[in-house]
Formats: C-alpha cells, sequence, structure tokens
C-alpha cells in the first residue's frame, strides 16, 4: 500500500465524487494503487496498451483522488529535446514585455509609494496596453535607476530617516536583478524591430524539476 495515502475504499469515494464516467472496477484501483507506490518510492512507470484504453485517465484520477498535481506532457515523432528540456524560441515582444511588466509592479511598489507615483504607474501600464514598446522601455529603465538611486542613499544615509528593511524596500539584488532585465528588454525590442527576438524557454521537464511538481 502507499504510505500515507489514502485507503482504497476512500478512494473508490474520492473518484466517485470526481467523476462518474471512471469506473472503479478492481483492477482499476489495484492498478491506482500499484502506480502510486512507484511514485512514493520514485520509480520510473511504464503503462502500455492500446489508445483510448484508460492509461491517462487512471493516472489521473489517481493524481485528483490524492489532491496532487498531474503535469501532462503528450510525446510523439515530432517531439524534440526543446520540448522536455527547453531552447531559445521567437517569441512576441508582449510576450517578453509582459513578463518584466509584472515584475516591474511587483518591485516598484514595495519601494516606493503606490499613491504618490500613481500616474508613473498608469503611464506604464498604459504603455503596456497600447503596444508602445519603446516608451515601455524607457519606463523600465528608469524605474530602475530610480531603485538603485534610492537603495545607494538608504546604504549611504543620505536619504530619509527611514532603514532599509523587506517592508519599505526591495532588496538590492532585486533591484539589480530587474536592471538587467530592463536592458535586455531594450536589446529584445531592437531585435523584434528586425523580426530576430528570442528567448530562452525552459521545457516541460525542467519546469517541473525547478517547481517541484
Amino acid at each position: 500500500t502507499i504510505p500515507n495515502a489514502p485507503s482504497i475504499p476512500s478512494m473508490i469515494g474520492k473518484v466517485q465524487r470526481h467523476s462518474k464516467e471512471f469506473a472503479e472496477t478492481y483492477h482499476a484501483l489495484r492498478l491506482m494503487e500499484a502506480v502510486g507506490v512507484c511514485v512514493v518510492q520514485n520509480e520510473s512507470t511504464l503503462l502500455v496498451g492500446e489508445t483510448g484504453c484508460g492509461k491517462t485517465s487512471l493516472v489521473q484520477r489517481l493524481a485528483s483522488a490524492t489532491g496532487r498535481e498531474l503535469v501532462v506532457q503528450n510525446l510523439s515523432l515530432q517531439t524534440d529535446s526543446t520540448d522536455l528540456l527547453g531552447g531559445y524560441r521567437p517569441l512576441e515582444i508582449r510576450h517578453l514585455a509582459r513578463k518584466v511588466y509584472l515584475d516591474f509592479v511587483d518591485i516598484f511598489v514595495s519601494s516606493f509609494s503606490r499613491t504618490q507615483n500613481s500616474d508613473f504607474l498608469a503611464y506604464v501600464s498604459a504603455a503596456f496596453e497600447k503596444g508602445q514598446w519603446k516608451r515601455l522601455a524607457q519606463c523600465f529603465r528608469r524605474a530602475a535607476k530610480m531603485g538603485q538611486n534610492k537603495v545607494r542613499e538608504l546604504a549611504q544615509g543620505n536619504g530619509n530617516s527611514q532603514s532599509y528593511d523587506d517592508n519599505t524596500l526591495a532588496a538590492p539584488s532585486s533591484w539589480s536583478a530587474f536592471s538587467a532585465s530592463a536592458e535586455r528588454f531594450e536589446r529584445q525590442r531592437l531585435a523584434s524591430e528586425s523580426g530576430l527576438a528570442f528567448a530562452f524557454t525552459e521545457g516541460a521537464l525542467v519546469d517541473a524539476i525547478r517547481t517541484g511538481k
């Protein structure tokens, strides 16, 4: 049996509540238990059967019954290593801008007053929504300079009496990382104008390992 896992009767009840279309036969439940043991023991598992016989459905029901997240990656003759490990792929500039923009909002409001800088935040938001990438890149670089200057002033004691802590200002390393992201976005923006914008995209396997899925 699976250590600290639901018993077969309780698993049947959970399967029934999640889907009435899954046939909770004795064979299916025993197979679910066997797969669960393999997962607990970190053993690779291979289910063999004809298309549509229920291999994927069984694993999905096991994940649902045990409250675990399931990552599905379909493989075919066209699947290559970049699908699992990742690689450089051409991306739309909006996709690149979105990640930097979200990072900008998080780090900026953690270091500066949202109310006092509402006009600047609205200006940046409008540039993102309207696809004004040159203006957006300028805002990112300006914000990075503002953040690094504030960190420097507080470190030297030349600013106000506010002392540095995680609740009033993002860590200096966070601003340095954002500054690098802003500069990288500017280079990617320039490259996109010639149709050569690329970014590294993690594959499903790497993402699952990194996030602990």
